[in-house]
């Protein structure tokens, strides 16, 4: 069967070769030495301190948060989002639930440092002037350039593979978000 095989092109093949053991050893272990160091390797954090020391950086490539409705999967995502933009990278958040009102009212809300202001009056009760006053030093806080959001619900995943490329093509993106419920 090998002698059949010879020549003949396969799937992947010219996509970057086999590596052997110690071809991988040596970037790894310069890896974590740099970690050692205190300086980051790749991938991005959350933000909570137990989860980070617990589980360390998430790794580049498919992650996905699952669970049952009013988990705090969004919150979640949310959280990850503004961490990573605080951090200096640019985020691209697309949620095809929540209006632009609700996303931002959720990140006043998440606001790390800014008295908290409940979620209920900023988007349908009657604030008070110390409430105005709180979202609007929580506004102060946020990483308002290096979000970028998307709440389009009719998006389909073609549309916003788009949107992802064409931002990729104009800022270093750190970090994409599909906030999503599944039917």
């Amino acid at each position: 069967a090998l002698s059949k095989a010879r020549g003949v092109a396969l799937p992947g093949a010219g996509k970057g070769r086999i590596k052997t053991l110690a071809d991988i050893m040596g970037p790894f272990l310069a890896g974590l030495d740099e970690r050692r160091k205190g300086k980051p390797s790749g991938g991005v954090t959350m933000g909570l301190r137990d989860w980070d020391s617990e589980i360390g950086m998430l790794s580049p490539g498919l992650i996905i948060i699952a669970g049952r409705a009013s988990m705090g999967k969004s919150a979640l995502a949310l959280k990850l989002a503004l961490h990573n933009a605080a951090e200096g990278g640019h985020v691209y958040l697309c949620s095809l639930e929540m209006t632009y009102d609700q996303l931002a009212a959720r990140f006043l809300t998440a606001a790390t440092n800014a008295p908290h202001v409940p979620l209920p009056v900023l988007l349908t009760g009657r604030p008070s002037s110390a409430d105005v006053a709180a979202a609007m030093r929580a506004a102060g806080e946020l990483p308002g350039t290096l979000l970028h959001i998307d709440a389009e619900q009719r998006m389909s995943m073609a549309d916003i593979r788009a949107r992802v490329m064409q931002l990729a093509n104009e800022v270093d993106l750190r970090l994409v978000i599909v906030d999503y419920v599944g039917k």
